[in-house]
């Protein structure tokens, strides 16, 4: 084995020298091919094998530029960081200032609403005066005392012509009377002189008659509340905008000399000239408004003070013809003004006696001057408003089973029509309030197009009916007429006339006004009528349409075969995988008549069935498998761990807090075989963590007294052994 191995090795090496002859005779031809080619070529100075590995061996620089090198590389979608936006101050600051215009404007509302309320209640809490009751019956004629059972419209008209006659209001004195005085006085004024300053007295002191024979009277009161949109009033400009002022200043200024340049002009084409015959006319339109306006102006003053006049020469007419009719009553009306007068001066009254005490005449002429100005520009508007009404009565008719309204401006009884035409527009809220004190709301009474302005410009119905509630007792047989009464008369509302009065409303609707997941059903229902050749539907065939997934969530699964009864565009969802917002996807919706009651699968063998996601939707209660129980108790994971027993989380709907969509689970899902033995180890782990808590809780008491016994005797010691020295000195 020994001479074998060595003679391998010598083989071996035998091989490697004949390898290296090779290579170096290799080499020698080469250098010898070399050097002939050179010899041929008159070449010289040919480098030998030294140079050229000296040059080999040197190292090149790599060649780079001054700017440097760059490289770009292309990341995906999601790897990629948003470009952020500037952020625009100027439009925050508007936003912010609009949100804030908006929610005082609603606060307004609101307040403006309940000062309204509380003076209602007011004016009734006065009107329960034992002594004003006692004054209204005294002045009631035989005549007109009739038991509620037998009070009739005839009746009640005869005693509406009675009280108006007996107890007249001075409308000449309304506007200029100051009433400072608190109302129980003013009332008691009314009863004492026979004759009312205002609207409001003359309302309290007829529901003060009616109340004192017994009816059922209330006091109604228009809300005329501050809109809940706050008025288009443009914001303040920014700072920026003066220099943009100087500019149109400038132009103003720049423009009349080339006025003065116009007869030149006209030398020039037929344009020319009827563009400055334009401008001449526009010229003179202005000139000519404001002629107009001024003209205005002087005559609503003109007509105001001729109104004024008229009223006081009416006045004179009244007290004549009362003189001619009877002197006594006349002579009995004179001091009656003239103790009035006493009493309460008007405005006017005082300012003659400024002047007379010597004011003035420059104060005088201010005074009037500003008066003209204000008479001037509200002569327009008390056209609309001088008949404008707030107060009214109503009285509840036993025989007619109704409320009956009064108006005693005009002396019409049952006339609600009337009453809207002479109230204040838009109209908001109309209340009024009972002997008892309950206050009801009765807009839909006298608002004939509740259902289509009336219903968009008022506040939430919830909070509105959360406010009354608090002044309103158990509803009876006479309420709940009255309120089905009132759902009548809005019901049988002629249909809107304009496309807007469509729009959200609760009886009729558009096929335009249809929202996205909104579709008419059957598709042949009938239109009950057309406007501008489009078909008007009934609101209660309008449905809410959903995709599967969201039936789902109410329990409910398409039927099979069912074809979509509408395809939208689906919401814009993220997509994870790719990074990016997909949008414009087709969704097809379903009508719950395509739908039907979902059936989950039954437990076979021990096991839940669940979802992909190891779930069990729960989100009704018939979501629930067959022969599984639903245990509402959360951290029982441990226990079925322990027990071995298949479960599965219960969930109950999604969470849309945090940004995102989370799942929102209660307890767990079990077989019935298996529900009592894990309530029963769950009660038993309960009772384990109480002891052990007790435990714990004792263990931490007792180490707590260790350490203060050790504390203790360590303290005493350490006196014993070194305080006893300083006792000794001392």
């Amino acid at each position: 084995k020994s001479n074998k191995k060595t003679s391998q090795k010598k083989e071996r090496k035998g091989k490697k020298s004949k390898e290296k002859k090779s290579e170096s005779l290799d080499d020698s031809t080469l250098d010898s091919i070399t050097k002939l080619l050179a010899k041929g070529e008159n070449v010289d100075d040919y480098p030998s094998d030294a140079d050229e590995l000296e040059v080999k061996e040197e190292p090149r620089e790599p060649v780079v530029s001054k700017e440097g090198i760059q490289i770009s590389i292309d990341l995906p979608d999601k790897a990629r960081r948003k470009k952020k936006k500037g952020f625009d101050v100027a439009a925050f600051l508007k936003r912010e200032l609009a949100r804030a215009r908006r929610e005082t404007q609603v606060l307004l509302h609101q307040s403006h609403f309940l000062c309204l309320v509380a003076h209602l209640r007011y004016l009734n809490l006065v009107m329960t005066d034992e002594t004003l009751y006692g004054g209204a019956l005294s002045i009631i004629p035989p005549a007109h005392t009739s038991s509620p059972k037998d009070l009739t419209l005839a009746r009640l008209t005869a005693l509406v012509r009675w009280f108006r006659e007996f107890i007249p209001m001075n409308k000449s004195s309304s506007a200029d009377a100051s009433p400072s005085a608190p109302f129980r006085v003013r009332l008691m004024r009314v009863l004492e002189t026979y004759l009312a300053m205002d609207l409001m007295e003359w309302v309290a002191i007829f529901v003060l008659v009616c109340r004192a024979l017994g009816l059922d009277t209330r006091i109604v009161l228009n809300f005329d509340v501050c809109p809940l949109k706050p008025p288009n009033e443009e914001l303040p400009k920014p700072l920026l905008q003066p220099k943009e002022e100087e500019k149109n200043i400038k132009k103003e200024n720049e423009k009349p000399p080339k006025s003065k340049k116009q007869p030149k002009k006209r030398k020039g084409s037929d344009s020319e000239g009827e563009e400055e015959e334009f401008e001449a006319k526009s010229a003179a339109k202005k000139r000519s408004s404001k002629s107009l306006s001024s003209k205005l102006s002087e005559a609503s003053s003109r007509k105001s003070s001729e109104t004024l006049s008229t009223k006081l020469s009416e006045l004179s007419k009244r007290k004549s013809s009362r003189k001619s009719k009877s002197s006594g009553k006349a002579d009995r009306e004179e001091e009656i003004i003239e103790n009035i007068n006493k009493k309460y001066p008007t405005q006017k009254e005082v300012k003659v006696e400024d002047d007379k005490q010597g004011k003035s005449r420059k104060r005088k002429s201010e005074e009037v001057g500003e008066s003209s100005k204000s008479r001037s520009k509200s002569s327009k508007a008390s056209k609309s408003v001088a008949r404008s009404v707030n107060y009214w009565a109503e009285v509840y008719l036993e025989r007619e089973r109704k409320w009956i309204c009064v108006d005693l401006e005009t002396g019409r009884i049952n006339a609600p029509s009337e009453v809207e035409s002479r109230l204040p527009k838009p109209i908001f809220y109309i209340l009024a309030i009972n002997n008892m004190g309950n206050i009801k709301d009765v807009t839909k009474r006298y608002a004939s197009n509740f259902m289509t302005t009336t219903r968009k410009i008022r506040y939430d119905e919830k909070w509105i009916s959360a406010t009354l509630s608090k002044f309103q007792q158990n509803k009876d047989d006479k309420e709940s007429k009255e309120d089905l009464e009132m759902e009548k008369k809005t019901e049988e509302a002629p249909m809107p006339t304009t496309v807007s009065g469509f729009k959200n409303h609760p009886l009729y609707v558009l096929q335009r006004h249809l929202l996205k997941f909104e579709a008419i059903y059957p598709a042949d229902a009938p239109p009950l009528g057309w406007m501008k050749s489009e078909p008007v539907y009934a609101r209660e065939c309008v449905h809410t349409l959903q995709g599967r997934t969201s039936w789902l969530k109410e329990g409910r699964v398409v039927r099979i075969k069912e074809e979509p009864y509408k395809i939208v565009k689906a919401r814009p969802k993220w997509d994870r995988m790719t990074g990016t917002m997909v949008k414009d996807e087709p969704l097809e919706v379903f009508g719950h008549w395509q739908t039907e009651l979902y059936v989950p699968p039954p437990a076979v063998d021990g096991k839940v069935p669940r979802n992909e996601y190891g779930n069990v939707e729960l989100f009704k209660p018939w979501m629930l498998p067959k022969g599984c129980v639903h245990i509402p108790i959360n951290g029982m994971s441990r226990v079925l761990r322990k027990l071995n027993i298949d479960a599965a989380p219960a969930m109950i709907g999604w969470d849309f807090s945090g940004g995102g969509c989370h799942p929102m689970y209660d307890g767990y899902v079990v077989c019935e075989e298996f529900a009592d033995t894990v309530m029963d180890a769950w009660n038993q782990e309960q009772e384990m963590k109480v002891e052990r808590a007790a435990e714990k809780r004792e263990k931490r008491a007792l180490d707590n007294w260790r350490r203060m016994v050790k504390g203790l005797f360590t303290r005493e010691r350490i006196q014993a052994k070194y305080m006893k020295n300083q006792e000794s000195s001392a």
